[in-house]
């Protein structure tokens, strides 16, 4: 039977039942958990759990997440395994004797953690499986003698229908909860709160088209997509690689249903389908199946370490409930939530606070320069900016308008500019305000971002009207580069201003793996402010009437191929060759795709980027025969537009390597840039991989490993 969605919203699989599995009604389970969490409340313990329903604690370290998210940028590493600890199945393919041998948990737990398990699921529902909530408290006790950081996770999998439950688990042991869609309702969103408030994960098990979008409606992060339709007792064998399909990239999806052998793993893995399974069946099927997949799913190089500042936390996405109909969500109020939602961005919600304030300001100055004399050279063009370029005198504005507006945040440490010629620390007074005028900033405790920013790209293009932007990135600044200006170093010897520089520098060149957040603002017919926090990317649009940039784009997602190439053709005889052929191949509709693209080039990269993120497509700046190192600079405008790009599901290169690991020499160190749909970025770099040009193959190699 062919594979398509029915009208109850699921794949028309291969349908396989069981014999026992209509003696089950799930629908009668979920009444008889109703009863016994009824009579949990009536108790002692009951009023204990309640009580810490009642302190929100918001401490959960994300561990669930971490352990099974296994992509990094291009590379895909062995699938993760969610080994399940179960005393039998409500469905019948196991028999209760096969565990009853088994009369310690956590030894299984132990043994399936050293056969490399990434999370250990303890099941402790008694009717459907046999299990209870000493099981639990046992998985967790066995790695008593173990750092929390370096023990798999342990989920605990019920029938949830209440927060009470959930606090139960967490006091035996859990670091996360298997909710279960299908039998839960609007109980969910419930249920998801409560997890939230007592710092568990939560991953959401769905089976239809429906009970996925409410999850992710809801701001689910881990989702087990499963073959199994818990209402039906039927499994449909196709049912969670459709879902994946819907799943967006940087949410955690886990198959689970029917992945009973590591020829079934291996398959999923080979397909993309997700990310990590979960092993069913009796823990002597877990063992082997567990010990065997190291050597059957091949595990490809880990990325570089650097990564760490993006991947720290999963980004819970709020939601938004009552929206005003004339204002719409406005960012104040999406940063406000966001930090609520997610407290580790309390910092980060300051700096974008004032840099949307910087972009309405400069939105002002561009749209007003021709009526204000703000066009033109700077000091008719004596004013020249380190890279031996004349400086607009929008050029001057804009740059100082972002200083001040950052440094009035307390969140940083130092920025670096397109127009300034070195890094500038925030207690240099006399950098930050030439004028000496409302120096008098109390910097806060603990500032540790830096901020790098090309402040006006385009400027060349402002006298003629053609749209123009600013590009930014926030750095984590780590202790060991933080730029200091005291007199005196740590060790109390005295410091000189080289030495000074030198530490503001070190805490600058970072690649663009260390970035925590990244945009750009376009100022053409409307303002658009684009940007992404680690996870996804959004967009807003300037509303003047309210004076506010409002949520116009959620959640952006660039198609995987499009039908334009957006390069300065001018310099197309001076580029690498691989370049000249793969240009050549689009306009002759010799591609993969088959089609003839169109050419669009504003001569702006953020004008560029924005309609390539929006239309798909591929946008570069080559190498050629007079930058042989590109044109535009990796740290404020490549990386940042990478980091951007590969948030919206795209791919950002240097040709060969990824523009994201490559460690800036300088702070205005320039990289060829190609970015875009990730199709057509994979085919472009295709023609790189295939060059034998040595002189080519050692540029690369230079740019990639730059001290």
């Amino acid at each position: 039977m062919p594979h398509k969605f029915k009208s109850v919203n699921k794949y028309q699989g291969v349908r396989a039942e069981h014999s026992k599995a209509h003696s089950l009604n799930w629908l009668e389970e979920v009444q008889r958990k109703n009863y016994e969490v009824q009579q949990l409340r009536e108790t002692e313990e009951g009023s204990r759990l309640l009580a810490r329903l009642r302190s929100v604690n918001l401490v959960g370290g994300y561990r669930v997440a971490r352990a099974l998210k296994r992509s990094t940028g291009e590379q895909v590493h062995m699938m993760s395994v969610i080994a399940e600890i179960k005393r039998r199945t409500p469905t019948g393919d196991t028999t209760p004797t096969e565990l009853a041998a088994i009369a310690d948990v956590g030894l299984v737990a132990r043994q399936l953690a050293d056969c490399g398990a990434d999370v250990l699921m303890v099941t402790t529902d008694e009717t459907c499986y046999g299990g209870s909530i000493m099981d639990l408290r046992s998985a967790r006790e066995a790695f008593a003698d173990i750092p929390d950081e370096k023990r798999p996770p342990i989920v605990a999998k019920d029938i949830y229908i209440h927060p009470l439950q959930i606090s139960q688990a967490m006091e035996h042991g859990a670091d996360g909860v298997l909710l279960m869609a299908s039998l839960m309702g609007a109980s969910l969103s419930g249920l998801l709160d409560a997890c939230t408030c007592l710092g568990l994960e939560a991953l959401v098990e769905v089976h239809t088209v429906a009970e996925l979008e409410k999850a992710l409606e809801l701001g689910a992060t881990n989702i087990v997509a499963t073959n199994w339709d818990r209402i039906e007792n039927a499994l449909y064998k196709d049912q969670a690689k459709g879902l994946k399909g819907m799943i967006p990239d940087l949410i955690v999806a886990i198959c689970a249903g029917d992945v009973g052998t590591v020829d079934d793993a291996a398959e999923l893995a080979d397909m993309g389908a997700c990310r990590g399974f979960v092993v069913p069946g009796s823990v002597s099927k877990h063992a082997r199946s567990v010990q065997s997949r190291a050597t059957t799913i091949p595990e490809t190089p880990a990325t570089s370490s650097t990564d760490s500042n993006q991947k720290q936390y999963p980004l819970i996405e709020p939601v938004f409930d009552e929206v005003c109909e004339m204002s719409g969500v406005t960012l104040t109020r999406y940063m406000m939530e966001i930090s609520r939602a997610n407290p580790h961005l309390k910092e980060i919600e300051s700096l974008m606070n004032s840099i949307q304030t910087a972009c309405k300001t400069i939105s002002s100055l561009v749209n007003r320069a021709c009526i204000t004399k703000m066009t033109g050279y700077q000091d008719d063009g004596c004013s020249i900016n380190v890279q031996g370029e004349q400086q607009k005198k929008l050029d001057v504005l804009t740059n100082d308008v972002l200083k001040k507006a950052l440094r009035f945040t307390g969140r940083l440490t130092v920025l670096a500019s397109e127009e300034e010629d070195e890094p500038v620390s925030m207690e240099d007074r006399e950098r930050i305000y030439a004028d000496l005028r409302n120096s008098d900033v109390v910097l806060e405790e603990g500032n540790k971002y830096v901020a790098c920013f090309d402040p006006l790209d385009g400027s060349s293009n402002v006298d003629a009207s053609i749209p123009v932007g600013t590009i930014f990135g926030i750095f984590a600044s780590g202790e060991e580069t933080e730029c200091l200006l005291d007199d005196e170093d740590l060790d109390g010897t005295p410091m000189d201003p080289e030495s000074r520089a030198a530490k503001c520098l070190m805490s600058t060149l970072q690649p663009g793996t260390n970035l925590v957040a990244a945009g750009y603002c376009l100022y053409s017919s409307s303002a658009h402010l684009v940007f992404t926090l680690g996870r996804g990317v959004n967009g807003f649009t300037y509303d003047t009437h309210i004076g506010e940039f409002v949520l116009t784009h959620p959640n952006i997602r660039i198609p995987e191929r499009g039908q334009i190439y957006s390069f300065n053709e001018a310099n197309r005889w001076d580029w690498d060759s691989p370049m000249q052929e793969y240009v050549t191949s689009l306009q002759m509709g010799q591609g993969q795709s088959g089609k003839r693209y169109s050419s669009r080039y504003i001569g702006s990269m953020v004008g560029d980027v924005h309609r390539t993120l929006l239309y798909g497509g591929i946008f570069g700046y080559p190498a050629d025969a007079q930058n042989r190192d590109g044109k535009l600079r990796l740290l404020y405008e490549a990386a940042p537009m990478a980091f951007l790009v590969e948030q919206a599901g795209g791919l950002a290169l240097t040709g060969k390597n990824r523009i994201m690991e490559i460690r800036p020499r300088g702070v205005h160190q320039r990289v060829p840039c190609i970015l875009g749909s990730r199709l057509d970025v994979e085919e472009c770099r295709s023609f790189y991989n295939a060059s034998k040009d040595p002189d080519l193959i050692r540029r690369c190699l230079e740019r990639l490993n730059s001290p």
